[in-house]
């Protein structure tokens, strides 16, 4: 059973899961015209869409590492202090940005990388919700979606200006996992973002249109 919202501007559909997948699958991204071709989801380690640069949370060090790959081969380019316990991290498919959501801090980090120049430097801290806990970008890399486990909302941040563009409210009790599907345009107001509810209070799915 469904439940439905709409909005002219946006046809952007956020899925509020309850209890949904307990193991869900880990998509993989590759690059095409510079995106990522194939669903994107939070973890705390991700690939830019070339898959050249891997970024890696360290919740217990506040910090997130950066590697540069070459097939199997990984060579570690730089440790980036953030804010506290950062939980996710997410990559723009053109590697020159990584974001880290510090669950402690309330805060998205943002880190700056420029390869060539050795650049790799935390520029900005984005404040969302409480507790910000997992992190998935759209397949353009346009957008960012943070869930905010006890704020029981999803951020959702502009990645040109890195500024929170809306607050998607009421989503469930501790939001954590996100995942995003992949329908291969240059338009990522069309895709659908999942959104796993980790304590549920309702066992149907709520689907509604966000405008952001």
């Amino acid at each position: 059973m469904h439940a439905r919202t709409s909005a002219s501007l946006l046809s952007t559909t956020i899925l509020v899961a309850a209890g949904i997948l307990a193991n869900p699958a880990q998509p993989t991204a590759h690059l095409v015209n510079g995106r990522f071709f194939g669903p994107t989801s939070s973890q705390p380690l991700a690939l830019n869409a070339n898959e050249s640069l891997l970024a890696v949370a360290n919740a217990d060090n506040d910090s997130i590492t950066l590697f540069g790959v070459n097939g199997t081969q990984l060579n570690r380019l730089a440790e980036v202090e953030v804010e506290k316990e950062p939980n996710g991290v997410a990559v723009l498919p053109d590697g020159s940005k990584a974001y880290a959501a510090d669950t402690v801090s309330g805060t998205v980090s943002v880190i700056r990388i420029n390869r060539d120049r050795g650049v790799f430097r935390l520029v900005d801290r984005i404040r969302v919700g409480t507790e910000p806990y997992g992190l998935a970008l759209t397949p353009n890399g346009t957008k960012l979606y943070v869930t905010n486990a006890r704020s029981n909302s999803v951020s959702v941040i502009d990645t040109q200006s890195d500024s929170v563009i809306r607050t998607i409210a009421d989503v469930g009790l501790e939001p954590r996992g996100l995942a995003v599907t992949n329908d291969d345009d240059g338009d990522d107001a069309d895709e659908t973002v999942y959104v796993r509810i980790t304590r549920p209070h309702r066992t149907r799915a709520e689907s509604r249109t966000a405008r952001s």
